[in-house]
C-alpha cells in the first residue's frame, strides 16, 4: 500500500475520528428526505437499479436515505474512522 500524503494522513490519523466524535449523535439516524446531497441525486436521472458507494459515510446515514428512497439500490458504506467502526462494528 503507497504511503499516505501529509494532508492524507492528517485526516485518516485526526480529522476523521474528530468529525465521528462531533457528529456520533446522529450518525445512525437515515438522512432525512430534504437532506441536501439526497435533494441533489433526485435531479439526477438513476436507473431503477445501481450501486452506490459512500466513501467517510460514517454509519451510512447517507445511505440508508437513499436506500429508503432507491430500494433496489445495493449501497455500500467506506469509513477511516476507528471510533465508528469500533462503536457500530462496520
Amino acid at each position: 500500500m503507497p504511503s499516505l500524503n501529509p494532508q492524507d494522513a492528517i485526516f485518516v490519523n485526526q480529522e476523521a475520528d474528530a468529525w465521528f466524535e462531533r457528529n456520533a449523535a446522529g450518525a445512525t439516524i437515515a438522512a432525512p428526505p430534504e437532506d441536501r446531497v439526497l435533494r441533489a441525486l433526485r435531479q439526477v436521472a438513476l436507473p431503477r437499479k445501481g450501486v452506490l458507494l459512500d466513501v467517510g459515510g460514517a454509519a451510512g446515514r447517507l445511505a440508508a436515505g437513499f436506500q429508503r428512497e432507491y430500494p433496489e439500490w445495493v449501497c455500500h458504506v467506506i469509513e477511516p474512522s476507528a471510533p465508528m467502526k469500533t462503536r457500530y462494528k462496520c
